[in-house]
């Protein structure tokens, strides 16, 4: 009875979890490269734009390996080699393309002639940012977050 509650909680955090993200932005931001682009924009690193966009993939393998734990307690843990491959190639995918994504919203801001907001732009270890513009007279004088 244990293990079915520390499954059934695991599998509710993953789905709060990409549920949050979703509500987060991780539509807007995926979608970022193939909207037009506005005269203000914040570019997220390249790290943290493909950990956004990998991480409701593993959530979603995750919840469905939990579930099927769940209803399938007496399966030996070896046999999920095989969607092991699969998942690691989807995974793969989704990685190379959040990575060209990111690329190509960097190239198209660089390509428009956009110009730097150093103000408002951020680069720490954990969350680096930089904030772009059509014209410095739209930059603001500080992102609002202290240090930064």
């Amino acid at each position: 009875m244990k293990f079915v509650l520390v499954r059934v909680f695991g599998i509710a955090f993953f789905v709060l979890m990409t549920a949050f993200m979703f509500r987060a932005g991780l539509i807007r931001e995926a979608m970022q490269p193939f909207t037009p682009l506005p005269e203000h924009i914040r570019l997220i690193s390249h790290l943290n734009y493909v950990a956004l966009l990998v991480t409701p993939i593993l959530s979603v393998g995750v919840i469905a390996l939990g579930l099927y734990q769940l209803f399938h307690p007496k399966r030996d843990v070896h046999s999920y080699g095989t969607y092991g491959k699969y998942f690691t190639v989807v995974l793969f995918l989704g990685l190379s393309v959040a990575f060209v994504n990111r690329m190509y919203l960097g190239y198209r801001v660089d390509q428009a002639g956009y110009v730097k907001c150093a103000e408002e732009s951020r680069t720490s270890a954990k969350s680096s940012w930089r904030v772009y513009a059509k014209d410095l007279s739209l930059c603001k004088s500080s992102s609002g977050i202290a240090g930064g």
